[in-house]
């Protein structure tokens, strides 16, 4: 979001209504107990863009790991490859958001062990155009904030195991912008 509001203006319009933290987790029985333990390990992120995958790396800055000298950080198309490479052994540690994490170990029947969960930031998002019209970016944003109250909406919400979505603004993702900023150097 943050990229496509800076640099082509889009307008948030409701995020989801539980805050995102990324979920550092290991297998039950990994030797592993903390975040520092890590350094000189694998450790898989969904896409290198994702929210989850800059919120591990600040995470692995703030324990004394650089993200790009540390460990070996492998990137995954899906939170749910990244879960599989995990269980299947091929990396130490896999960072996850809880709902992709309560879906895998719901579906294959396994439960891994939260080593250590990253600071919180607002949650995914809709965002639109500013070629939109103030009238329908309101028309859009209304809907979206209104599924909880309708039996259509609250079968959505229930199919993606979804809380229901929240104003947002723009101002609740200073701080990933502040990492985006350390990240490049500047």
């Amino acid at each position: 979001y943050v990229w496509a509001h800076d640099r082509h203006g889009y307008i948030p319009l409701a995020r989801r209504g539980e805050p995102l933290a990324g979920l550092i987790v290991v297998k039950p029985t990994s030797p592993l107990r903390t975040l520092e333990e890590l350094k000189g390990r694998k450790i898989g992120t969904p896409p290198e863009v994702a929210a989850v995958s800059h919120l591990t790396k600040m995470a692995l800055l703030k324990a004394g790991i650089d993200p790009r000298q540390d460990v070996q950080v492998q990137y995954y198309k899906a939170h749910d490859s990244c879960l599989q490479q995990l269980l299947i052994g091929e990396i130490d540690a896999c960072s996850t958001a809880a709902y992709p994490l309560r879906f895998f170990e719901n579906k294959w029947n396994v439960t891994f062990r939260v080593l250590a969960e990253t600071q919180t930031i607002s949650h995914s998002l809709f965002i639109v155009h500013p070629r939109v019209s103030a009238k329908h970016r309101e028309i859009i944003r209304k809907t979206i904030l209104s599924w909880d109250k309708t039996k259509a909406g609250r079968l959505l919400l229930e199919r993606g195991e979804l809380k229901p979505f929240i104003a947002v603004t723009d101002a609740e993702y200073g701080e990933v912008r502040k990492y985006a900023r350390q990240m490049q150097g500047k």
